[in-house]
């Protein structure tokens, strides 16, 4: 072999020479069913190495058997990890298996060849041939096999094989302090897999599994526990910014075999974890968006050792309330978890000046309101019973006597409806000549919802006011789908069929279509720069308010 002078071996063949004898020493006394295997710097020329080994292939071949195996498998990551060989690799192996046949060494390796070759369906047919067999001697080594073949197969989306295989991983390791990372890694694909499935409850049960595993392991043990700390971590956060329906570009970057790899026990870097209660918050966020139970929410409740995080326990607040708009249940007790959440996103703002924990607040709805009522959030508290209008109306029955229960539900459960009256009233038919509010406004739309084929000036102020109902929304995830379909569907028509009644349309409609054809993955975001763009074509000079307003959700995923 031979050393880069650029590099650290140069040092160790200077510095080190005793060794290089003790290794000729101990090559030297080999049985000829023997190889030896050495430790050495990354740096050594591979092409050195490969030629060496490569001989002592040619060399041995008459012996067959393990030798024979183990040394093309040698010469095989040595081209394919070294060299960047994959087809040479490849052949190699092959070459190997005509000769001694389809040992399960040569097959794994051969389908990790495969892997970085991208051939993933190919891989993980190949170790599925072998999982009963591959690695017998070793259950590390077992379970990195199977663990391969796992991810191979999430890569082919045969995600029940994955599953089965990264089942056989975990069972094959003898978890201690050494393999316990990589054993909770391997869960954790298994999560991934689960939630690619759209099993979700399974999905966060095994993540909550691995939650309470991760709790036993010290993060500063070593560099792999440290690991699996931020993976866990990072995991749940993964999984809460997957239920939001269009992209916020905020999610952290994981993909299936990434937990789970097996790294070199480098220096713990002294990442700085959060405690991990306050993941077992966000993952019963997630429960709750889902509308499952399945013990989640109540086994993090026992985790917690102080006042959670606000900003976490209001998106709590809010997902209660949003899953009560659309269960339909019980309207007063929405009108409650509506109030709640928007004393949350009150207590949020002023935990967050001095900590970022949730004060202890106050139970009582009339206070709630007073207190909400006093910091100037009323726009907030109107949106609520606007949130069911549109449900109602785009995925419900807006049936007789609905608005009249709307106002009911809201008496018995603040106490009084003044706060909502103008909104109650616009609904009801009840307009009189002074100027409504945006809220009102919005409300009158949705009781008479008229026909606004061949007016696209008359769809853009509806849409308007749906837009910025959606963005300040408390029950935004379940809203802003609604939302971002009617104006899809709306402005699909006035491009398709009404370009007559808009102004300057060749100039206007490519902006539109841009953003048109943005609202399946960015959202609101989208419908907002159609608005924009839409605005001097149905002729409309925007107050500054508003175009201050669209330009916020157009540039910002939240507001």
């Amino acid at each position: 072999m031979s050393a880069s002078n650029r590099g650290q071996a140069w040092y160790v063949l200077r510095g080190y020479r005793y060794q290089l004898l003790l290794s000729l020493d101990a090559w030297i006394d080999l049985r000829s069913d023997e190889i030896l295997l050495l430790e050495t710097e990354e740096d050594f020329s591979v092409e050195s190495a490969v030629g060496a080994i490569d001989t002592q292939v040619k060399s041995s071949a008459a012996t067959g058997g393990p030798i024979r195996a183990e040394l093309a498998n040698a010469c095989s990551v040595l081209l394919d990890e070294g060299l960047n060989d994959q087809e040479a690799a490849l052949g190699l192996i092959d070459a190997a298996i005509s000769e001694i046949g389809s040992v399960p060494s040569l097959i794994r390796q051969k389908a990790k060849v495969l892997g970085h070759l991208s051939n993933d369906l190919a891989a993980a047919k190949l170790l599925m041939s072998i999982e009963d067999d591959v690695g017998a001697g070793s259950p590390l080594d077992r379970a990195l096999a199977l663990r391969d073949g796992g991810v191979s197969a999430a890569r082919a989306t045969l995600f029940a094989d994955s599953l089965r295989l990264f089942d056989k991983a975990a069972s094959a390791l003898s978890v201690g302090v050494h393999e316990a990372s990589v054993a909770l890694g391997i869960k954790l694909e298994s999560a991934l897999v689960l939630w690619e499935m759209n099993d979700r409850p399974r999905a966060i049960s095994m993540l909550a599994n691995v939650l309470d595993a991760v709790e036993q392991l010290n993060p500063t043990g070593s560099r792999r526990n440290e690991r699996i700390h931020q993976f866990a971590r990072a995991v749940v956060g993964l999984f809460w910014r997957r239920l939001d329906p269009f992209s916020s570009g905020s999610a952290p970057n994981i993909v299936v075999g990434q937990a789970s790899a097996l790294i070199a026990e480098d220096e713990i870097l002294g990442v700085e974890l959060k405690p991990l209660a306050d993941n077992w918050r966000i993952l019963a966020l997630c429960e709750i968006e889902l509308g499952i139970d399945v013990g989640i929410e109540s086994r993090s409740l026992t985790k917690q050792i102080g006042p959670g995080v606000a900003l976490v326990e209001m998106f709590i607040a809010r997902a209660r309330y949003a899953r009560s708009v659309v269960d339909e249940d019980n309207l007063t007790e929405s009108f409650e978890l509506g109030l709640r959440a928007t004393f949350a996103c009150l207590t949020t703002q002023e935990t967050r000046e001095n900590s970022d924990r949730a004060l202890p607040t106050t139970s009582d709805s009339p206070e709630m309101l007073r207190l909400v009522l006093q910091s100037g959030l009323t726009d907030i508290i109107k949106t609520i019973p606007l949130d069911f209008m549109i449900w109602q109306r785009f995925r419900g029955e807006w049936k007789d006597g609905f608005i009249a229960k709307l106002e009911a539900a809201c008496k018995a459960a603040w106490g009084d409806s003044a706060s909502i009256a103008d909104v109650i009233s616009a609904a009801s038919g009840r307009v009189g000549s002074e100027a409504l509010s945006s809220a009102a406004a919005l409300a009158a739309e949705l009781a008479a919802m008229r026909d606004l084929g061949g007016s696209p000036r008359g769809r853009f102020g509806r849409d308007l006011l749906l837009v910025s109902h959606a963005a300040h929304s408390l029950a935004r995830r379940k809203i802003e789908p609604i939302v971002v379909a009617l104006i899809a569907d709306g402005w699909s028509k006035v491009i398709a069929h009404e370009t007559f009644a808009l102004k300057a349309p060749l100039r206007h409609v490519p902006e539109m279509e841009a953003g048109l054809s943005d609202l399946d993955s960015i959202g609101l975001k989208a419908a907002a720069r159609l608005l924009l763009a839409a605005a001097p074509a149905v002729d409309v000079s925007l107050p500054p308010h508003w175009d201050q307003l669209l330009r916020k959700i157009a540039d910002l995923s939240k507001i």
